[in-house]
């Protein structure tokens, strides 16, 4: 994930900050597991490389007892709304809709926070063992 991250990141000139709890990676997953989490943060960091005009972002992977949290932060210009069908706002597109139905499937929660000076991504969710 940290390589992935700095390789796309650094290509874009945004600078990457990443810390990762030791703890983690010891821990075993299961393939369903490991694949949503790696497709909700490589879809993340997509985004921030092609819309955010971010200068830096900050991704903490940590572990507390048995609740894993992924924080993705930038100082971006924020997550844009997008109107659904009804017209309604919401905020993000595609990306983001899919992400939260990826966190769906391994029992996790994905929320999303926006403002003018960065957004902040966050997935939830319990390791099993």
């Amino acid at each position: 994930m940290q390589s992935f991250a700095a390789s796309l990141l650094n290509s874009n000139n945004i600078q990457l900050e990443f810390d990762c709890d030791p703890n983690l990676k010891t821990l075993e997953f299961g393939i369903e597991t490991r694949q949503h989490l790696y497709l909700i943060f490589k879809e993340a960091v997509n985004s921030i490389a092609k819309h955010s005009g971010a200068a830096s972002v900050k991704i903490t992977l940590s572990l507390v007892d048995k609740n894993i949290t992924l924080n993705i932060t930038d100082d971006g210009r924020g997550i844009k709304p997008a109107s659904n069908f009804s017209g309604e706002q919401n905020i993000g597109g595609i990306g983001l809709k899919n992400m939260k139905k990826r966190a769906e499937t391994i029992n996790g929660k994905l929320t999303s926070e926006s403002s003018a000076v960065g957004a902040r991504i966050q997935l939830e969710f319990e390791h099993k063992t």
